[in-house]
C-alpha cells in the first residue's frame, strides 16, 4: 500500500501488521486497535492520527509524518523515527527512555510523564519554560529534563509550566518572591548573573516566608547550566530555607543564597566555581498543578 491515499479511512481493527504503507497519505484516517506489527511507515503522512495506546516498536517510522499525532501510551521500543516530524504530537506516558532524539523538533509536544530518561536531546527543540529569559536553548531545557528524571523519578517531568516571579519585573526582593512563591511546591530556581553564568535550583518542597527554618526534600538538586553540572542534595533535612528576609535559598551554610549572592558548599557539591555572584536575573518558575 506505499504511497496510497487512505486519509481518513475508517480501518479500526484492521490487521496492517507487515503491510507496507511507505510514504501512504494516512491523514486523519482512524486506527484505533489496528495492529501494525512489522508494518512499514517509513515517510506516512500520519498528522493528527490518533495512534494512542498502539503497540508501535519495531515499526519503521523514519521520516514520518507524526505532526499533531496522540501517541498518548503508544510503545516504541525499537521503533525507528529517524528524520520524523514529532511537532504538537501528545507523547503522554511514553517511555522514550535511552532514545536517540537529537536533533528532533519537539515544540509543543506534551512530554506529561513520559520517560525521558537517558535520551540523548542533543540539539533537540524542546521549548519547556517558554518566554524565559535565563533558560534560552534547547540544549538547557533537555539538561534539565534528564536531571529532574533522574531525581524525581522517569516519567515525572511536567510538560506545562508557568513563571511564578521575575526578579527584573516583579521586584528583585524578598517580599516580592514570597508574594508570588510562598506555598508553592516543584519549583525551578534561574539564576543568571552578571557574566552571563546560569544556574539554580530544584526543590519538590513548598516554599515559605514564616519563620527562620529549613524543610527537607531528598529529590531538591542544584544545577549549573554553562557548565552542564548538577549536585543532588546530601543533607535532604537542610534542603531548603524558608524565611520572609530572605529570596530563595537552598542549603544549610547556605549551598546557593539567590538574593544574597552567595554559595557555599554545604548540603549539596559545590554547583559554582565562585564564593560570589551578582544575579541580574532571576526566575521561579512552578508547574501549572502548583498554582
Amino acid at each position: 500500500l506505499s504511497g496510497v491515499d487512505l486519509s481518513k479511512r475508517d480501518m479500526r481493527g484492521f490487521d496492517l501488521s507487515k503491510v507496507n504503507l511507505s510514504g501512504a497519505n494516512l491523514r486523519g484516517a482512524l486506527l484505533a486497535k489496528a495492529s501494525l506489527s512489522g508494518a512499514v511507515l517509513h515517510g506516512a503522512d500520519l498528522s493528527g492520527v490518533d495512534l494512542s495506546k498502539l503497540d508501535l516498536s519495531g515499526i519503521d517510522m523514519s521520516n514520518a509524518n507524526l505532526s499533531g499525532a496522540n501517541l498518548a501510551g503508544c510503545l516504541f521500543s525499537g521503533t525507528t523515527l529517524t528524520g520524523a516530524s514529532l511537532k504538537g504530537t501528545n507523547m503522554t506516558g511514553v517511555d522514550l527512555s535511552k532514545r536517540d532524539l537529537r536533533g528532533f523538533d519537539l515544540t509543543g509536544v506534551n512530554l506529561t510523564g513520559a520517560n525521558l530518561s537517558g535520551a540523548n536531546v542533543t540539539g533537540a527543540i524542546v521549548n519547556v519554560f517558554i518566554g524565559s529569559t535565563a533558560v534560552t536553548t534547547a540544549e538547557q531545557g533537555a539538561a534539565l529534563i534528564q536531571w529532574h528524571s533522574q531525581s524525581v523519578g522517569p516519567g515525572k517531568f511536567p510538560a506545562s509550566w508557568k513563571l511564578l516571579w521575575r526578579g527584573t519585573t516583579d521586584g528583585m526582593t524578598p517580599q516580592a518572591f514570597h508574594d508570588r512563591c510562598d506555598g508553592k511546591a516543584n519549583t525551578f530556581t534561574f539564576v543568571r548573573d552578571k557574566n552571563n553564568n546560569v544556574f539554580g535550583g530544584f526543590t519538590c518542597a513548598p516554599w515559605s516566608g514564616g519563620g527562620s527554618s529549613y524543610t527537607t526534600d531528598s529529590c531538591a538538586f542544584l544545577f549549573n547550566l554553562t557548565q552542564g553540572k548538577v549536585e543532588r542534595v546530601n543533607q535532604a533535612n537542610n534542603a531548603v530555607y524558608g524565611y520572609y528576609d530572605h529570596g530563595p535559598i537552598f542549603g544549610g551554610g547556605f549551598d546557593l543564597n539567590v538574593l544574597g549572592g552567595s554559595a557555599t558548599p554545604s548540603s549539596f557539591g559545590q554547583i559554582v566555581s565562585f564564593g560570589s555572584f551578582t544575579a541580574v536575573e532571576v526566575e521561579v518558575w512552578g508547574t501549572n498543578a502548583t498554582q
